[in-house]
């Protein structure tokens, strides 16, 4: 198929919409000091804005559709299995939450920040298809898509040295200095684990000949190495081996480990000899917390094996724990001591607690994560959604075959995961990244 004439207005706008919507929607479309708050709700409606645009975009591209093509949608969606799971996902969500405990709560997302909400996850499979459907249309965006994303990371790269360097917060001002850089995320992890997908990105490319993405890939693993999270730089370091089985190319592979290993190693030296106090590499408090919220997910998903529905696992995820496990996990995350629950059982139930300066307060957990996306997809929509889920990511992980870049850069963000998950500010940048590289996995790219 060749790509579209893009000779009209609409048709300009269609070939640039979605590889602009990366960096707004990651910079939060204003990116402007001291205008940014402390909440994803800026990402999300972005998001929204994008997909009905994207959808009165789709409309023109097919001037002659008419209501009673309908009958050929089963033929269409057959054709692409990836457009019939998106649809399965969002409808399963919808029924999920529909037989939910609190179906108003499950349909809009957590009272934190509208996250997990059944309609969020809708417009996420949208986006999805729409990206899919211009990408099967016009071959050509996919790469433009890839490029941009590497760009995004390397200003996300530039603006998180800056907040190390400055230890202040560029865009999320007011941050205690310990948890830069963070950048436009509320979270460091969070946007390491993002550059470290970006960065799988420009490592295939790397691999397909763009030797000069070497250096920038190892000035971004300094800023890995500084950040104190294993979970990006493993990603990186586990999918080299399968680009040297794909490629062959010893050299290439050998300066990848050497770029990654070694702007790791510097980043860490950096950190130790800084004087900033932060976690340790080789903590073992994160395993610890991490078997706890995930021995809490297992107890859930066996409880409600066809879904709790979104946002509402926080509510109840202490009934799936000692009451030792709860002090512990309360003590490793926020430095408390747990005492009791007020209103178990009930909707938003308070946590009575002792402060580090022995004061006994009552707090709400208004967000519970099982940092592992696997789990938490499977306590919001059950086993049947997480099923569809895991085969969304394998569709756009076909490309892995040629090393399609954006193949390759959802590979390292699925390990990422597996220990991690995906926040409202990079999802609908997800599921861009993931409707096109499942529309042209098999695009050739000569290995030189």
């Amino acid at each position: 198929m060749q790509n579209p004439p893009y000779t009209s207005t609409v048709n300009r706008v269609q070939q640039w919409w979605w590889v602009t919507f990366l960096p707004i929607y990651v910079f939060w479309f204003i990116p402007i000091p001291y205008l940014m708050g402390d909440t994803d709700l800026p990402n999300m409606w972005i998001a929204i804005i994008w997909m009905l645009v994207g959808l009165v975009l789709e409309w023109f591209a097919h001037p002659n559709l008419r209501f009673s093509d309908i009958k050929r949608l089963p033929t269409a969606l057959i054709k692409h299995p990836i457009v019939l799971l998106a649809l399965l996902f969002a409808g399963w969500t919808l029924l999920v939450s529909l037989f939910s405990r609190y179906p108003g709560l499950s349909f809009t997302g957590t009272l934190h920040d509208s996250s997990d909400g059944a309609l969020w996850t809708c417009v996420q499979m949208i986006i999805l298809v729409l990206v899919y459907l211009q990408s099967i249309r016009d071959n050509s965006l996919p790469i433009r898509l890839g490029w941009a994303f590497v760009a995004v990371t390397g200003l996300l790269v530039c603006f998180a040295f800056a907040e190390y360097i400055l230890g202040q917060g560029i865009f999320l001002v007011g941050m205690n200095p310990v948890a830069l850089p963070v950048v436009t995320f509320l979270g460091r992890g969070h946007l390491m684990g993002t550059i470290a997908f970006g960065v799988g990105t420009a490592l295939a490319l790397w691999f397909h000949g763009k030797k000069w993405l070497g250096i920038p890939i190892f000035i971004t693993s300094i800023l890995l190495g500084i950040a104190s999270h294993r979970a990006p730089w493993l990603s990186l370091l586990l999918v080299i081996p399968f680009c040297w089985w794909k490629t062959k190319n010893l050299v290439t592979t050998f300066l990848a480990v050497l770029a990654i290993g070694v702007g790791v190693f510097v980043g860490i030296q950096v950190l130790q000899t800084s004087g900033v106090t932060v976690r340790a590499v080789e903590s073992g408090t994160t395993l610890s917390t991490r078997s706890i919220l995930w021995k809490a997910a297992i107890g859930g998903i066996q409880a409600k094996p066809f879904g709790w529905g979104g946002a509402h696992f926080n509510h109840f995820f202490y009934q799936f724990l000692s009451e030792k496990e709860i002090k512990e996990s309360l003590k490793l995350e926020l430095g408390m001591t747990f005492i009791k629950v007020i209103g178990v059982g009930e909707l938003n139930p308070l946590f009575t607690v002792m402060t580090a300066d022995k004061k006994t307060t009552s707090i709400g957990i208004l967000l519970w994560k099982a940092h592992n996306q696997v789990l938490d997809i499977g306590l919001m929509w059950g086993i049947p959604g997480l099923l569809i889920y895991i085969a969304i990511f394998f569709h756009a992980l076909r490309g892995l075959g040629v090393l399609n870049p954006l193949s390759v850069g959802v590979l390292v963000y699925a390990i990422f995961l597996l220990t991690w998950f995906i926040p409202p500010n990079i999802e609908a940048l997800v599921m861009v990244v993931l409707g096109a590289a499942s529309a042209k996995p098999d695009i050739k790219v000569d290995f030189t």
